[in-house]
């Protein structure tokens, strides 16, 4: 997962200067890429940057992921509004940018980019975008986890039991991605979400005799993050 701007700056990108546009990546479905930056206040808007077809010497070709994938486009048609309007100065630009974006607030943009928005190249050149920019009201509401399994101090003589949660988010559709498991300290993976039901399950390798500890984050596409931690036993 990359890293919140807005609390670890990075620079030259955190500059917030007329002639500086910050960019997040998305894939091919308007989703936030998990390994881009972001930043609620300080990451402008975001470009395609996952599996983007790219030129390699010797008349070649190859795919590849990144925000530096995501920034060309946008350098891209800031040239051409350029092109277009010659007169416009460095802050004319970047505001053409940003008031022409498509706005994704469902979509995994929301609290990641100032303009909860991804690039958009036609409606620059074509539409006024003059007009003040509308961002989205910010989500601020936290995912849900309950209905947890094996109960909260209860016990059980199975050594792989079923470990199961509710994980709900009011906002947006979580993910697998969205979810981190962690037992007795140790992250674990191999576990399914199904967003259909909700439902979070993982059946872990046998079981020492004794306490354990289970502690589900849920993270929403906001960044608002929950931690929900229960114990039980195993006996014989």
């Amino acid at each position: 997962m990359g890293d919140n701007n807005d609390a670890t700056p990075e620079y030259l990108a955190s500059y917030g200067l007329p002639n500086v546009v910050s960019v997040a990546a998305t894939d091919d479905t308007d989703r936030f890429a998990s390994f881009s930056n972001f930043g609620a206040t300080s990451v402008d808007l975001a470009a395609p940057g996952v599996a983007i077809m790219s030129t390699l010497p010797g008349a070649r070709h190859d795919r590849y992921s990144g925000t530096s994938m995501a920034t060309p486009h946008v350098a891209g048609v800031a040239a051409l509004i350029k092109s277009q309007e010659p007169g416009l100065d460095d802050a004319q630009v970047k505001a053409k940018l940003l008031r022409s974006v498509d706005q994704k607030a469902s979509l995994h943009l929301q609290g990641v980019v100032v303009t909860v928005g991804r690039l958009n190249a036609v409606r620059p050149l074509t539409e006024n975008t003059e007009e003040p920019l509308t961002v989205a009201n910010a989500d601020t509401t936290k995912s849900r986890v309950s209905s947890p399994r094996p109960a909260p101090g209860g016990s059980t003589r199975d050594r792989t039991p079923n470990i199961a949660a509710t994980v709900t988010d009011a906002e947006t559709e979580l993910r697998q991605d969205s979810i981190k498991l962690f037992m007795d300290g140790n992250r674990r993976n191999g576990f399914s979400y199904d967003a259909g039901t909700d439902r979070f399950t993982y059946t872990p390798p046998r079981l020492a005799y004794g306490r354990h500890e289970v502690e589900v984050v849920a993270e929403d596409a906001a960044r608002n993050a929950t931690t929900y931690t229960w114990g039980f036993k195993v006996v014989r």
